[in-house]
């Protein structure tokens, strides 16, 4: 379909009368979708802003949910299955955290509860002004938003997964932290829904599905 790109298995999105994939080309996640009628776009998904852009451009849907085509019926982690999606926490010490599944990591009941919350509450994140110097191991090109490296530097520990479901490994790291109690009310709440009781995000260079569930 696209030379060079390895495709995982496609979503079907019925009410778009279209088919979402993902796929990796030159070691780089990519999202396209797939008309009925064979036509094809293609774009780098990489990042929240761009999963907001990309929802834009099919039929106008506005919510994760609606991307999904759920209805009012609450998502299953089948259903975000391939689909990268980000999600916030807060740890054992009341440190912060940013988790991207990258299609495959597994994502808390409490996630899928309030699936529609985490992006907003990202976005007042990044709407903050920088509060810390990070370290980012992960490098984006310069015309792409690196999320990550954004939200650690402003004080946010960032994780990212695979598509194959492996652990969340650490790539940002903010120099000073910010603690829950330090956000803004809005995205205190949000948070306030994942707490992973055995995870210490100063410390852990990655997060195994095992601390992600008891």
């Amino acid at each position: 379909m696209l030379d060079g790109v390895r495709v995982y298995p496609a979503l079907s999105l019925a009410e778009s009368h279209s088919t979402l994939h993902v796929g990796e080309q030159l070691g780089r996640r990519l999202l396209f979708i797939q008309a009925d009628d064979g036509s094809l776009v293609a774009r780098l998904l990489l990042d929240a802003d761009d999963l907001t852009r990309w929802r834009g451009q099919v039929d106008g849907v506005s919510t994760f949910s609606e991307f999904l085509g759920l209805g009012s019926r609450i998502p299953t982690r089948k259903d975000i299955q391939g689909v990268e999606y980000d999600w916030l926490a807060v740890d054992s010490e009341g440190v912060v955290g940013i988790l991207s599944t990258a299609g495959g990591g597994l994502v808390p009941d409490a996630v899928l509860q309030n699936i529609d919350a985490f992006e907003p509450a990202i976005d007042t994140v990044l709407a903050l002004p920088a509060c810390t110097s990070a370290d980012c191991t992960k490098e984006l090109s310069a015309d792409l938003t690196n999320t990550w490296r954004l939200v650690a530097e402003r004080g946010l520990f960032a994780f990212d997964s695979d598509y194959c479901g492996g652990p969340y490994e650490r790539i940002a790291t903010p120099h000073n932290p910010v603690m829950l109690e330090d956000l803004p009310e809005s995205v205190r709440e949000v948070v306030r829904k994942v707490v992973l009781r055995n995870v210490r995000f100063r410390t852990a260079k990655e997060i195994t599905a095992a601390a992600i569930t008891t």
